[in-house]
């Protein structure tokens, strides 16, 4: 039976066809312990494999898989760890392992094919986040994975130099995520400003500016959700707002989003910003927002 056929009677008798499954793995296993192996072949077989180990709970995975039948592909580095005597077999390291070894074309199949054996709990929420990140990937249904023991992992990912840009830039999305989602910045608070203040990753810049007026837009309870009672973070927000709008050019697309950040934000007004606004030539642009600033300002003299 070639893979087709073969996944279509697993499909239908999951334990008749369990021997044949794991021959499947097994040679899975010995493709991996090549010093070349057969990429497409490689390919193939995996994708076998991720489609039809969701037929087996996680107790007839350990029974068959996790046992002393795979000791002797103990050489394919990371794919069994050892504790003690007992030798246990780590699904989520031959993930790991296969995708190393192909281009970012053939791994797309792969990720995709990872959702459905999360959803089955094969391999963990984290694992998911970390297999994706890993290769700098993303997909909508990977929202859905998002839990609160992702924070460490999207942190370690943001700032390790060793990942390609692009993963980077996918850590910080669901960063942004994690805080509409649990209500919590706490933990990202020096990253929140580290973007905004440095606009060497202009696209970060972008996340993170239109995901607070956003934010700012939806109401008092998104605004206490960003800064909380952290009366120090909300100060060092409004201070770095302020000086990267003095700082920023006029014809730069985010300044009005700034700008109305600002306004939001700050019930002191600018008299530094008014003046800047007033002498520039486009100054009917912002003529509403001047206003706003203008009465953030007088009313803080009247008070």
């Amino acid at each position: 039976m070639n893979y087709v056929e073969l996944s279509i009677a697993i499909k239908k008798e999951p334990n008749t066809y369990k021997k044949e499954f794991l021959k499947q793995h097994d040679y899975l296993m010995s493709i991996l312990m090549l010093t070349r192996p057969n990429l497409i072949e490689l390919k193939n077989v995996f994708i076998f494999i991720l489609r039809n180990i969701i037929r087996y709970s996680n107790e007839e995975i350990e029974n068959f898989l996790y046992t002393d039948l795979y000791i002797r592909y103990l050489k394919v580095n990371d794919i069994y760890e050892k504790y003690g005597e007992i030798k246990k077999y780590n699904f989520y390291s031959v993930i790991l392992t296969t995708l190393s070894l192909l281009q970012n074309k053939e791994k797309i199949p792969i990720l995709n094919e990872l959702i459905l054996v999360a959803k089955c709990k094969i391999i963990s929420k984290t694992d998911l986040f970390n297999i994706y990140l890993t290769n700098g990937y993303n997909c909508e249904k990977l929202e859905e994975f998002l839990c609160e023991e992702i924070d460490a992992i999207l942190k370690e990912f943001y700032f390790n130099q060793n990942y390609m840009e692009k993963t980077k830039r996918i850590a910080f999305f669901y960063i942004l995520k994690y805080i509409s989602k649990y209500n919590n910045n706490d933990k990202f608070n020096d990253i929140l400003l580290d973007v905004i203040k440095n606009r060497e990753n202009i696209k970060l810049h972008k996340y993170a500016i239109y995901f607070f007026n956003d934010q700012l837009d939806i109401g008092i309870k998104s605004y206490d959700n960003i800064f909380g009672n952290n009366l120090n973070f909300k100060n060092r927000f409004i201070s770095l707002i302020h000086d990267t709008l003095l700082e920023s050019s006029f014809d730069n697309e985010e300044y009005s989003i700034l700008l109305d950040i600002f306004i939001k934000i700050s019930d002191t007004g600018s008299i530094e910003i008014i003046k800047q606004l007033v002498n520039h030539s486009d100054v009917n642009k912002h003529i509403q927002r001047l206003y706003k600033l203008y009465l953030n300002a007088r009313l803080k003299v009247i008070n």
